[in-house]
């Protein structure tokens, strides 16, 4: 573990300063704080001064509060004040990301005032701004592109073609920004504080950022991963990681067994069932896991709302019997003529049709019941749906096989 440390800070410290907060981003959270006690607060100071505000803030994020404070000390005044601005927003809120590269003007106000303020803002900041163009109660109108102001020569603002903008609360959680981006030609999302003030601006391109870090974290979820989990993890970190999850796996994989064990005869008379029982109980499985994926990603994105619920629930259901109906009966057709044994493929057919309704029921239920309970669905769910076909697979499988073969 030393020498992985030692690795990264050297790694770390022969990068350009340019790029030594992508650097730093580029880790995960375990990795980005290893590295960071390894710094001094004045590398890290110099590191956020070429980052941008919502990454900064990310590291700092990670380090304590009294080191935060020294850091923040050491930086210029400017960025210092507008750090502090976004540390007093929650973690994972739209406050987070604001960005203050952008100007307001009203409506009626002039092409002059406008010029002069881009100047100003250009001669403080280095940067061309988001222009925002609010009435004359402050209400957000829309966002004036720059290229609109050279191509469209008047004098007033008044009547130049504008972008809508989403507004948004400072407290929206980050994982909702991208809804109100869906559809529209914006750029920005503006944010306000409980007052409708302009705080700010969240860029679509940031949120690409957040949404990549949010499909990571489900993904390692869906896996059984915790998200802190590393490539350049130790084989003894990623095991005390893991292990949690393999030990609950492995208890319901014996509830399965118990299940197969309560049919020893049948089994012993017709060894062959031993051969189809992987196929009921895989196919099963694979089903439910479809279906999770699909309930997990609605469920996030919010297009599964809890009136329709049930609706989905029966698309599933429908859609497991006709894939039970398909794979079933290729399934019985091969079973019957490879073993001359056609009940043996009446067996397999009614076997995978019920595990696949099943598949398609527990897949759709789950999720939504842990929704309900508010336990995330990306992370228990898998373990409960591959328990339940498996257990049902063998059920119906070896009851039927024991009724009809035996």
């Amino acid at each position: 573990m030393k020498c992985q440390h030692k690795n990264m800070l050297e790694r770390y410290q022969t990068t350009s300063n340019e790029e030594k907060p992508h650097f730093l981003l580029g880790l995960n959270r375990y990795w980005r704080k290893q590295l960071l006690y390894q710094l001094s607060d004045e590398e890290i100071t110099e590191a956020l001064t070429y980052s941008d505000e919502d990454d900064a803030v990310t590291t700092l994020d990670i380090l304590a509060p009294h080191r935060r404070e020294c850091i923040l000390k050491l930086l210029h005044s400017a960025k210092q004040q507008k750090l502090r601005q976004l540390l007093s927003f929650a973690p994972h809120t739209a406050g987070r990301l604001v960005d203050s590269n952008f100007i307001e003007i009203k409506q009626n106000g002039s092409r002059a005032d406008l010029e002069t303020k881009l100047k100003n803002h250009y001669r403080l900041t280095g940067k061309s701004p988001t222009i925002i163009v609010e009435d004359k109660d402050g209400k957000v109108m829309g966002q004036l592109p720059i290229e609109r102001l050279v191509l469209e020569d008047r004098e007033s603002l008044k009547g130049m073609s504008l972008i809508r903008l989403p507004v948004v609360r400072y407290t929206l959680d980050q994982e909702h920004l991208i809804e109100k981006v869906v559809g529209t030609s914006a750029r920005v999302i503006v944010v306000i504080d409980k007052e409708g003030r302009i705080l700010g601006v969240v860029r679509t391109k940031n949120l690409l950022t957040v949404l990549e870090h949010e499909n990571t974290e489900d993904f390692y979820k869906f896996a059984g991963l915790p998200a802190e989990e590393h490539i350049y993890d130790s084989p003894l970190r990623s095991v005390r990681l893991r292990s949690k999850w393999l030990i609950i796996n492995l208890f319901t994989a014996l509830s399965a067994a118990v299940v197969v064990s309560m049919f020893q005869d049948t089994l012993s008379q017709l060894v062959i069932l031993a051969a189809f029982m992987p196929v009921v109980a895989g196919m099963g499985g694979n089903a439910g896991t479809q279906t999770l994926a699909v309930m997990v990603r609605g469920l996030a994105t919010g297009e599964i709302k809890a009136r329709g619920a049930m609706s989905v629930v029966a698309k599933e259901l429908s859609a497991g019997f006709l894939n039970g109906l398909i794979t079933g009966t290729i399934v019985g057709v091969i079973a019957a003529i490879w073993q001359g044994n056609p009940l043996l493929g009446v067996v397999l057919f009614l076997a995978m049709m019920v595990n696949l309704v099943v598949a398609g029921f527990f897949g759709a239920i789950i999720p939504l019941f842990l929704k309900m309970l508010r336990i995330d669905p990306a992370v228990a769910s898998s373990i409960f749906i591959t328990t339940a076909t498996d257990i049902i697979g063998f059920l119906a499988f070896l009851s039927l096989a024991t009724l009809l073969l035996t």
